[in-house]
C-alpha cells in the first residue's frame, strides 16, 4: 500500500467516524434536542412533531453516509466509483446546504460550519482519490 492510498483510507475513516457520531442524536431524548437548540441560540424548539422527526432523520442520514465512507475505506480501489460519488455528492450537498442556510437565515456560525466544510471535505476526498490513482498508475506493472 502506497502513501496516497493510506492517506485516502485515513481520510475516509476519520470523516466516516465523525459522521457516524451523528447517530447519537437519533437516540437523544427530546429534552436534549431542546437543550442544544437553546444552547445554539436557535430560538424556541418547535413543538410540532416534524421538528423532532427532521432532527433525528437528518442525523441518521449523516450517520448512514459515514457508514458508507467507512465501508468504502476497506477497499479503495474496489470502491473507487462509490468514493467518487461520495466526494461529488458532498461537494454538491455542501453548496446546496450553504444556499439553504443563507435562505433560511441560519446564524453565521451555522452557515460557516455546515456547507463550506462539507463541500471542502468532498473536494479533499476527490483530490485524494485522484492522487491515489495517479500514484498507482505511475508504478511499474510488476509492483501493482
Amino acid at each position: 500500500m502506497q502513501a496516497w492510498e493510506r492517506v485516502l483510507i485515513w481520510w475516509l475513516r476519520a470523516t466516516g467516524a465523525l459522521l457516524m457520531a451523528a447517530l447519537l442524536v437519533v437516540f437523544f431524548p427530546r429534552s436534549t434536542l431542546v437543550f442544544f437548540h437553546d444552547f445554539l441560540n436557535l430560538g424556541a424548539f418547535p413543538e410540532a412533531p416534524v421538528a423532532e422527526y427532521l432532527s433525528r432523520s437528518a442525523s441518521s442520514l449523516y450517520a448512514m453516509h459515514g457508514g458508507c465512507m467507512l465501508l468504502a475505506s476497506r477497499d479503495v480501489e474496489g470502491h473507487r466509483s462509490l468514493i467518487q460519488y461520495l466526494g461529488w455528492s458532498a461537494v454538491v450537498f455542501g453548496v446546496v446546504m450553504l444556499g439553504i442556510d443563507l435562505t433560511c437565515g441560519m446564524p453565521v456560525f451555522w452557515v460557516v460550519l455546515e456547507g463550506p466544510p462539507t463541500a471542502g471535505a468532498g473536494g479533499i476526498t476527490l483530490f485524494l482519490l485522484h492522487k491515489q490513482r495517479s500514484f498507482r498508475d505511475k508504478r511499474p506493472p510488476e509492483s501493482r
